[in-house]
């Protein structure tokens, strides 16, 4: 899978998971690498709701609930989390590694 099409499938996935009301406004992507891996660090900025519905988002990705074909979530990070009467916003930070030999 190129990197565009991690992109878009994270992305994709991401709206995904946190359903109906959730919009994507900012997406950042940073090349990762250790002495074993590779991967890339994925900064999502999410609108959401409210904070019931941050709490269904962060509950689904602990749960497991984020997938992509070929990769591995090895981390997420709560960023930032601010809100007023009319929304939350969530940043959140993905560490997505390759799997098989893309060293």
């Amino acid at each position: 899978m190129s990197a565009l099409a991690t992109d878009t499938a994270l992305r994709r996935a991401v709206v995904a998971l946190a359903g109906e009301g959730a919009e994507l406004w900012h997406h950042t992507i940073t090349p990762w690498h250790s002495i074993t891996f590779s991967g890339e660090r994925h900064r999502l900025r999410l609108k959401l709701k409210d904070q019931d519905h941050v709490d269904v988002v962060i509950g689904r990705i602990d749960d497991g609930q984020l997938r992509l074909a070929g990769k591995l979530l090895a981390d997420v990070q709560v960023i930032e989390l601010c809100g007023d009467a009319d929304c939350v916003w969530l940043t959140i930070e993905l560490l997505v590694l390759f799997e098989g030999c893309e060293t």
